[in-house]
């Protein structure tokens, strides 16, 4: 899909040379950051997963401010803390699970804290497609290698669950590398609470699992939180727009 739409608008696939490094730095936390959640979520409770993941949101902003300089409103901290509440009263987590799969899906966090800042780097400077065309090429050879020792030809279903989760993840990866070239990191990381949301609803409509209070409650904060953002974020550039002219 990438490839596609560089070679039609005669870009480069992988992007400029020098910045190649930065590139194989987002690729390759970006892959680790997926295996370590593949190995937490076959090993742990996914509520327990899923709350150790979302801590990214933190470590995200973080590494933001320091080293992109990114500016945090004064709305940002609570909205994120609003965010994560929200997140933690629908995940409902019982942090019983294996002590390995827990810290597996909380380095997941650390190598999204390399990850995203890097894409909202890239902005102005490599096309987006280039950034998943890398991304993605990385990837499918690392993987490749991976799998030899243990392939199996898969059967129809789960072939075509396998072409669903990689057009899916394709969307997934394209729409994400553009929202981070157009809006800071540290203000994303918030919106990606919203999955726990999608996940309820995903799970009510396909897996016909009837959601609780708490998924209703929590899912209800994160909503708030983003809305509170987005809404304060737009005032904000208004204002200062207003005391620019």
């Amino acid at each position: 899909m990438a490839s596609f739409i560089l070679i039609k608008n005669h870009q480069p696939l992988f992007g400029e040379r020098k910045y190649w490094p930065q590139m194989f730095a987002r690729s390759l936390f970006g892959l680790l950051a997926v295996m370590l959640l593949f190995y937490a979520s076959r090993n742990a409770l996914q509520a327990d997963v899923s709350i150790m993941n979302r801590i990214s949101m933190f470590t995200i902003s973080i590494v933001s401010v320091v080293f992109l300089h990114e500016r945090l409103t004064k709305m940002h901290i609570p909205a994120m803390l609003i965010a994560f509440t929200g997140a933690y009263i629908a995940a409902n987590p019982r942090f019983d699970s294996a002590f390995l799969p827990l810290l597996a899906a909380f380095c997941t966090s650390l190598c999204d804290a390399v990850c995203y800042p890097l894409l909202s780097y890239f902005s102005g400077r490599v096309n987006a497609y280039s950034v998943v065309m890398f991304f993605c090429t990385f990837s499918t050879i690392v993987s490749g290698i991976c799998m030899i020792p243990t392939f199996v030809v898969p059967s129809g279903p789960d072939l075509f669950y396998l072409i669903m989760i990689g057009v899916t993840a394709a969307l997934g990866q394209i729409l994400m590398t553009l929202s981070y070239h157009y809006a800071p990191a540290g203000e994303l990381s918030i919106y990606n609470l919203m999955g726990i949301l999608f996940s309820a609803l995903l799970g009510f409509f396909i897996l016909h699992q009837i959601p609780t209070v708490r998924t209703f409650i929590g899912g209800g904060l994160v909503i708030l939180a983003s809305l509170l953002l987005f809404f304060y974020k737009k005032r904000w550039l208004k204002t200062n727009d207003s005391s620019a002219g």
